[in-house]
């Protein structure tokens, strides 16, 4: 019998050669999640993430939740928008310098009662007490704070 040699010179490999299976499948990276959103129970909601920390960007939430509060109906004045302002910005400004990587605004109202919530994230965060003050100085029903392991929330409920 006549043993056939391939054109390379060489005997063929039985059963052929196969890469080795991979050790681990690779897995897809673990997405940035964005915050939960939040919901108040029988209230309309907005939320905003604030995508960089800088003050143009508490500046643009504020004229977001203005419009907002324009849609649903309450009419602000220009004295009361401009607390309004100064309430959201000193809560934001607050979370941030507690230091939160990521900060998100939450919008609520039932009746004439509007609730500003600003989340802080991250870990062992918790807003000076200063800023309540601050905030308690204007015409609110209600300001406070709370923490857990990975965020802060400031909040404030307003009658506009």
């Amino acid at each position: 019998m006549a043993t056939l040699i391939p054109a390379a010179g060489r005997l063929p490999d039985y059963p052929p050669k196969t890469p080795p299976p991979p050790k681990r499948p690779a897995s897809p990276p673990v997405p940035d999640r964005a915050p939960v959103p939040l919901t108040f129970a029988g209230r309309r909601c907005g939320s905003w993430t604030l995508a960089e920390l800088r003050p143009w960007a508490v500046r643009k939430v504020c004229g977001e939740i203005a419009g907002r509060l324009a849609k649903w109906e309450h009419r602000l004045t220009v004295e009361r928008r401009a607390q309004l302002d100064a309430i959201v910005s000193t809560l934001t400004e607050g979370v941030i310098a507690a230091g939160a990587r990521k900060v998100s605004v939450h919008l609520g109202d039932k009746g004439r009662q509007v609730v500003v919530l600003i989340v802080g994230h991250g870990a062992g965060l918790e807003p000076d007490r200063e800023v309540l003050r601050a905030v308690a100085a204007y015409r609110v029903a209600s300001v406070g704070t709370d923490s857990s392991r990975q965020e802060c929330h400031a909040w404030a409920v307003i009658e506009p």
